[in-house]
């Protein structure tokens, strides 16, 4: 695919429907700088208790409950081979919903919410190492800064939900009451 469709797709996935703007979350982790499409994230709120699961993949920090649904979280600096993600004064837990399932992701802190035009969304450069590259949607540059756009279907892949549910952890959250004693 050439560069300008490739862009062109980025912007289309990053935008809602009818408009120009793509307007996303800003959110550090581990002191860098990314982004989610706003459409995907249902809130945001304070890291409740964390019930830790053993033999769970390592970037799966364990459950929260919230508000009766027990929901699986993902700590996104694990995730993206950053480093452990210790719980800081202003760590945030961002829940997002894909493939019909509730997911926390664990961040270091939310800057909160940029507007750009979608044009501005650039395919992610080729020389970044790591796992990053793997979740990446897109860039931006903001306020001289590099942004980088996650691609949230990357980093909770549709496989790995697979493998989660065949392990037995159970992915409830589906904005109904968890039935699972886990918690």
């Amino acid at each position: 695919m050439k560069r300008k469709e490739k862009s062109g797709a980025l912007r289309q996935k990053f935008r809602p429907a009818g408009e120009d703007l793509a307007q996303l979350a800003h959110l550090k982790v581990e002191g860098e700088n990314f982004a989610l499409n706003i459409m995907m994230i249902k809130e945001i709120s304070r890291l409740p208790e964390i019930t830790r699961i053993p033999k769970a993949p390592d970037f799966f920090e364990g459950f929260i409950s919230l508000r009766g649904a027990v929901i699986p979280l993902i700590n996104l600096s694990r995730r993206l081979g950053l480093g452990e993600g210790a719980l800081r004064p202003k760590s945030r837990v961002v829940i997002v919903k894909l493939e019909g399932e509730n997911f926390g992701l664990m961040v270091d802190e939310i800057l909160g919410v940029i507007r750009i035009p979608a044009a501005e969304i650039l395919p992610p450069p080729r020389m970044i190492r790591g796992k990053i590259p793997d979740f990446l949607g897109g860039v931006i540059r903001q306020a001289g800064e590099l942004i980088l756009l996650l691609d949230l279907e990357k980093v909770l892949s549709l496989e790995e939900i697979k493998e989660m549910k065949k392990m037995g952890i159970p992915l409830g959250g589906k904005d109904e009451k968890a039935k699972h004693p886990v918690l």
